[in-house]
């Protein structure tokens, strides 16, 4: 069984707070790693909510640039997820750098055309807030 003196002997994590970014310093099998995270609420219009470290812009109807005030040393980990979603939206983060990411909204939809047999999915961009959370290398 392994006790909490053994565990904290391969592992040793030391959080600190730094330009508005959390980084948390791990040391394992002898190598430093300063992992910073970066994380945030934006509404529907492009409206940076909650969160620090970032800055964010709508250019256009459920697409958000969200760009990292310090970048990363390489491109992060990013998650998103809808806040308040519907059923049929999905969210898509992409086009991931050091310094920005791309996060898309879609709504899907079925449409029935009169006189047709089969519904088409119709897909468009849609505005709505989400969440977010970026981790990686700090410098």
């Amino acid at each position: 069984m392994t006790n909490y003196l053994e565990v904290c002997d391969v592992l040793d994590v030391v959080l600190l707070l730094r330009s508005n970014s959390l980084y948390a310093n791990i040391l394992s099998e002898g190598k430093n790693m300063a992992q910073k995270i970066i994380y945030g609420t934006v509404s529907d219009d492009g409206t940076k909510q909650t969160g620090a470290g970032f800055k964010v812009e709508s250019p256009e109807a459920g697409i958000y640039l969200i760009t990292f005030l310090e970048p990363f040393v390489e491109p992060p980990s990013v998650v998103a997820t809808l806040k308040d979603w519907g059923a049929d939206n999905q969210i898509i983060v992409k086009e991931i750098t050091t310094e920005k990411c791309k996060v898309a909204i879609w709504d899907l939809g079925i449409k029935q055309q009169s006189g047709t047999a089969s519904p088409e999915l119709v897909v468009t961009q849609e505005k709505s807030a989400f969440n977010f959370i970026a981790i990686g290398e700090g410098s």
